[in-house]
């Protein structure tokens, strides 16, 4: 019998959820406000609900099929398991896409697959998908796509054109670890691929001729993941491979998958509960290697075993195993100090910095700054404190607090206190310019109805005797946008507050740099309330859909939605579900006032709402959904309540199977454990027989396609375990001249050819002005595997050995018995001492020839790297002309050879 929708999405979700991927930022800002379509990205980062094992569900999170050809032993989804199958159509997957979306649940699609057929067909599907989402049904949200590496190239750059991001797992971080649990497949397939797609995106970001502008191709990058805890493989070993993969593939992201137990699962695996907190610990060094600038081999230093310390974080583990570096006094360190301070991170080290131009901060003011004091203390010296003396805090008491004042006649300002700074604005104006203290005002909030409880104004005066000032007021850019946020606060203090900052920056224009200033730490933290309040109301609100008897064919579809806000965000966040939702009309009550969409006008009203009673039938495929992308082995409470507080679950249909999902983990993880690995079903072996070993073709023997086949597996010496592939030479099989050069670059290294980087760009010119054709000339290096130092997002050349290039001569001695050239240039020392087997001074060398046998000349110059590497401008053009003179005379040599 063929199985529901809703059967299926229970499958396939179940199936899914063990993807760590679920991001949805770093895409380009676009909405649906002037396409009249649907969705949009402005609001990346949104979580929309959190399952019970921490992870948010920011994206609908499907495969269009767990069948697989593929036999992977981690993988639940693997041939030989006995997992219950599905698929869903295309259709399905766009209809569920647009309709979850529509309510608010998701903020866009992940979409993988197990693999079908072939990798081609799989990927067609996917890519079909995507583009009628964003063609028929102009879908403007996020859309990523897990990319099947051998799929066809074509297919990959359409995928681009359409997915916010792209992804290609890496699986293990090593290839033993991949040959022994996933050995059909190839890591240097995978690494090729990568490397493809990095260069896809950097030839779409480069501006064209015609418009300057960049095109739009995987805007988001791409990203991968790796399972953690499946192999022996340790933790510096691991943060290894991640430190290659963002240097060589510009990756967005490297996410970190603790192997969870499966259900069916291989006797390979270990049955144990997922390592999370080493999982966590990872994430921790990626982010400290990323953006704290610590170095790999910094953060794993502190255990021989090349583990990181599970009791403690990895900034923490080091500052203790280098307590020479400490303290560090906060007032004078240089940022690249704070960073290593426990406690302090990026935002904070900018804060610190900042702060302390105003005056020498105290712990005091790291505490205003967000800071635990706590945690840094041991570590740093400040204004009044050193780890080795502490100051009695009674004596600083009088710094700190506000002499007194006398109090005077007050001023009375009442305002409806719905959000609008306009409102406060013209009050504040006007108060302003006329050079009334904050002290002197008395801020109420008008309440309908409400009775005055001082009774008669008596020694309080409103404004009404008040003419505008001569007094300029003047503020800081940064002010408004502050404002804004703070006078949506629910606070009574919140317009007292703002006055008292505006009144304080006629005299001071910096005082929003005095981050440890109190009335600006209280600004800040009544905004963040804003934002978070703003946050979570564009995550939380879930959209019913109301049903019409008799539907009009051209009827536009109506939603309802109910919020419960802390603070007066309506007016705030509503023209964010105007731009994403644009094509369909829909109601945003809440106690606070609401708001509403008509297709052409957005409204608003500052009458308390009551509760909807709407129903939607799609809540139960949404909860069909939650719990099934739900891991009982990672249960992670505390996370999930930080992220969704319970005061917003009455309001979420999938919040009632929380309780439930929860107390039935443990025994679900049991039975996951106790189902062992089966009997395959019968299509396994059919797989199995149909994917007979398909090595590639290797060619006539004696012919240059046999021995670059022959190559691909090359292991002769160490760099083929970073590099992204061997980069074999091209040209062809009769040149009469082949150019050597000493090794592949970043760009080649990628693209698997030699010579198409910046220093190929000048060999083809200097080429082109000699008049040889580069299809006529064989080109190749002396070492053929990329040799650099990671560094950050970048991969800095280092020269190689002469152990890996006696090791790589082999393939050189195959290639000149096989192309037989005439006439061998050798382009820089690397190059000659290959081909001779001496050492001398190139420049002794240079322009001249060198008799390699009877049939065979060799001429000497350099590397055109070298030329991209003189500062000097004069120097470098005189080189260049040196280098061009060359080839030059490399063509003469051509014809009386």
């Amino acid at each position: 019998m063929a199985k529901t929708l809703k059967e299926r999405l229970a499958i396939l979700s179940d199936a899914a959820k063990y993807d760590a991927s679920c991001a949805s930022s770093g895409t380009t800002k676009r909405d649906s406000s002037r396409s009249g379509g649907l969705g949009s990205t402005e609001g990346s980062r949104i979580c929309h609900a959190y399952a019970p094992d921490g992870r948010c569900i920011s994206l609908l999170k499907i495969l269009l099929t767990n069948f697989c050809i593929f036999d992977c032993a981690y993988c639940i989804n693997r041939s030989s398991s006995n997992t219950e199958r599905a698929r869903f159509t295309v259709e399905e997957v766009i209809w569920l896409t647009l309709e979850f979306y529509r309510r608010n649940y998701i903020e866009g699609l992940f979409l993988s697959s197990g693999i079908i057929r072939s990798s081609d067909h799989t990927m067609e599907e996917m890519v079909r998908i995507a583009r009628e989402l964003r063609t028929t049904h102009n879908f403007r949200g996020y859309i990523h796509l897990k990319s099947i590496p051998e799929a066809s190239a074509h297919l990959i750059e359409e995928a681009g054109l359409y997915a916010d991001r792209l992804s290609i797992n890496i699986e293990l971080p090593t290839d033993s670890g991949i040959a022994q649990f996933a050995p059909e497949k190839r890591p240097a397939e995978i690494r090729k691929s990568m490397g493809d797609l990095r260069l896809k995106i950097e030839a779409a970001n480069e501006p064209t001729l015609q418009t300057k502008r960049r095109k739009k191709f995987v805007p988001a990058g791409q990203s991968t993941q790796m399972i953690v805890g499946a192999d022996d493989a340790n933790d510096a070993t691991i943060l290894q491979t991640s430190s290659r993969l963002y240097g060589s593939y510009n990756l967005r992201r490297i996410y970190y998958s603790a192997f969870s137990p499966i259900p069916d699962s291989s006797k390979k695996l270990p049955l144990i509960k997922p390592p999370l907190v080493r999982e966590h610990r990872l994430y921790q060094a990626d982010w400290l290697y990323r953006f704290y600038g610590f170095g790999i081999d910094e953060i794993t230093s502190s255990r021989p075993d090349g583990m990181l310390d599970l009791d403690l974080d990895p900034k923490l583990a080091w500052a203790l195993a280098h307590r020479e570096r400490f303290p560090v006094d906060i007032n004078k360190s240089d940022k690249e100090m704070l960073l290593r301070i426990p406690g302090i991170g990026t935002k904070t080290a900018k804060s610190v910095i900042k702060a302390r131009k105003h005056h020498r901060l105290r712990l005091d003011d790291l505490g205003r700054l967000g800071v635990s004091v706590k945690k840094v203390k041991a570590f740093i010296i400040a204004e009044g404190w050193s780890p080795h003396r502490l100051l009695d805090n009674a004596d600083l008491q009088g710094l700190f607090t506000p002499a007194h004042k006398q109090l005077t006649l007050m001023r009375l300002v009442k305002l409806e206190a719905n959000g609008d700074l306009d409102e406060w604005r013209n009050a504040a104006r006007l108060l302003l310019s006329n050079n009334i203290a904050p002290q002197q005002i008395d801020w109420q909030h008008e309440q309908p109805g409400a009775r005055d409880i001082f009774g008669p104004i008596g020694d309080r005066r409103p404004l009404d005797d008040l003419k505008p000032g001569s007094k300029q007021i003047m503020v800081p850019k940064d002010f408004l946008p502050l404002a804004e946020k703070v006078v949506c606060h629910s606070s009574q203090t919140r317009f007292a507050l703002l006055y008292r900052l505006l009144w304080r920056l006629q005299d001071d224009k910096k005082l929003l740099e005095a981050l440890s200033d109190e009335d600006v730490v209280l600004a800040h933290k009544l905004e963040k309330s804003v934002r978070r309040d703003s946050h979570k109301m564009k995550a939380f609100v879930r959209f019913k859909e109301f049903v019409d008897e008799q539907p009009s064919s051209t009827a536009r579809r109506r939603f309802v939605a109910w919020f419960e806000p802390d603070h007066f965000i309506v007016k705030r966040v509503a023209p964010f579900f105007q731009r994403r939702f644009t094509d369909m009309d829909w109601i945003l009550a809440t106690p606070k006032g609401s708001a509403a969409w008509d297709g052409e006008t957005l409204s608003f009203t500052t009458v308390p709402a009551t509760k909807p009673s709407t129903e939607d039938a799609t809540d139960d495929l949404w909860r069909v959904y939650f719990a099934n992308i739900f891991n009982p082995a990672r249960l992670k409470i505390k996370a999930m309540q930080t992220e969704m507080p319970k005061k917003y679950w009455k309001n979420l249909p999938e919040a009632v199977l929380i309780p439930q999902l929860i107390g039935k983990a443990e025994a679900n993880v049991a039975a996951m454990r106790a189902r062992q690995a089966s009997t395959p079903p019968a299509f396994h072996s059919k797989l199995q027989a149909a994917r007979a070993p398909d090595e590639p073709t290797q060619g006539i023997e004696g012919t240059i396609e046999h021995e670059k086949q022959r190559a691909r597996a090359c292991s002769r010496c160490d760099l083929y375990k970073n590099a992204t592939q061997m980069v074999f030479g091209e040209g062809p099989k009769d040149a009469d001249i082949m150019f050597v050069g000493e090794q592949p670059g970043d760009q080649e290294d990628l693209a698997g050819r030699p010579f198409i980087g910046p220093a190929g760009k000048i060999f083809d010119g200097a080429l082109e002005q000699a008049g040889i054709g580069r299809s006529d000339v064989y080109v190749t290096n002396a070492v053929k595997h990329f040799k650099y130092m990671p560094r950050g997002k970048r991969r800095i050349h280092q020269k190689p050995n002469m152990g890996e290039i006696k090791a790589c001569r082999w393939w050189l001695d195959r290639e000149l018995k096989t192309i037989k050239p005439k006439l061998i240039v050798a382009l820089g020392a690397t190059a000659f001492y290959a081909l001779t087997q001496r050492q001398q001074r190139l420049g002794d060398l240079r322009g001249k020839t060198v008799s390699l046998s009877k049939e065979q000349t060799l001429f000497v110059t350099v590397h055109p790297s070298y030329l991209l590497r003189i500062p000097d401008p004069k120097a470098k053009k005189i080189e260049t002309e040196r280098f061009f003179n060359d080839i030059r005379i490399v063509r003469t040599l051509t014809l009386t050879i």
